[in-house]
């Protein structure tokens, strides 16, 4: 049974991105597309790709620093390698990859522990994307403002949902609490625990500023990825690199809806945005998705498949 919701849920994932590609599809001329491809500047996407490449070294480096405080051995190349291997099944299965990296990174007694870090990380990303909604939307108001008044207003039924969802979820912990010490509850308590304990790991790292620093670097680097990209792809050169910020969050949120590969949703939603902020025909804000979630994607394939074999290669040396 947990076999099949897991099918089940792959294909509602993947059903979503059809979806999405079907929509962005009927909208779109593809010669002008074409078009706009032969005349992109591919010298600025070489510095997209270098800025991808800089954002993954710095996201290795944070989690490394949350790492230490559960596994104080673990070394930076295993840190590198199980990230990116992470990210390449996450190409595939939306997820998936966070699991597999933990289990590259950490010994059996610390697994729970260290996935307990990377919720620690998603955390601090989401933090980032609030504030730099918050600065772009009180700076640009006038450009931004109505967007994200609209985007993200709160529906009552939605809100009831989440309400009932919260409510369950602490039904279920304080079941989870009451019944600790009797099966199948003590496993969930001890994996509550070890999760606990990872999240608890910000407390104990020893350099938090460094920890910030490479936070707010991993997030200019995604910012250049979004201004590379605008300066690569013809007939955008009227955005400004304010935009590029605000492209970048809204670009980031879409990445979290869970379809494989990313497909679909990402250049839906940014061919909508450039369309209805700043005017840009359908042709030339699907070519600027393509360019940035193809080319991430390109990046993190690379890499993965590096990894994997670097990987591979030590564990039959040992």
């Amino acid at each position: 049974m947990p076999k099949t919701g897991k099918i089940l849920k792959y294909l509602a994932c993947a059903a979503v991105a059809l979806l999405c590609v079907w929509l962005v599809a009927a909208r779109v001329e593809w010669r002008p597309f074409a078009d706009n491809l032969m005349r992109t500047d591919w010298a600025f996407m070489f510095f997209f790709a270098a800025a991808s490449v800089v954002a993954l070294v710095l996201r290795a480096l944070r989690w490394r620093l949350l790492l230490r405080a559960v596994e104080p051995e673990v070394g930076t190349l295993r840190v590198w390698d199980a990230i990116n291997v992470g990210n390449l099944v996450n190409v595939a299965l939306p997820g998936a990859g966070e699991l597999l990296r933990c289990g590259y990174a950490s010994r059996r007694n610390s697994y729970d522990r260290t996935l307990g870090t990377i919720v620690v990380e998603r955390a601090w990303d989401v933090l980032m994307i609030v504030v730099l909604m918050a600065v772009t939307a009180l700076v640009g108001m006038k450009t931004y403002g109505s967007f994200i008044r609209d985007s993200f207003s709160v529906r009552p039924e939605l809100l009831r949902c989440a309400l009932g969802a919260a409510v369950l979820l602490a039904l279920g912990m304080v079941v989870v609490v009451r019944y600790r010490d009797r099966k199948p509850f003590d496993r969930v308590a001890s994996a509550l625990r070890g999760v606990w304990q990872g999240i608890c790991s910000i407390g104990k790292t020893e350099h938090k500023t460094l920890f910030a620093l490479y936070t707010v670097g991993i997030w200019a680097m995604y910012i250049l990825m979004s201004w590379f990209a605008i300066k690569a792809v013809p007939g955008l050169s009227g955005l400004t690199f304010g935009d590029a910020v605000f492209i970048s969050i809204v670009g980031n949120l879409a990445s979290v809806i869970p379809v494989p590969s990313g497909v679909g949703p990402y250049h839906y939603l940014m061919m909508l945005v450039l369309g209805s902020l700043f005017a840009v025909p359908d042709e030339t804000g699907v070519l600027f998705a393509v360019l940035c979630h193809e080319g991430h994607t390109i990046v993190i394939i690379v890499l993965g498949i590096v990894s994997w074999l670097a990987l591979t290669l030590r564990k039959k040396s040992c």
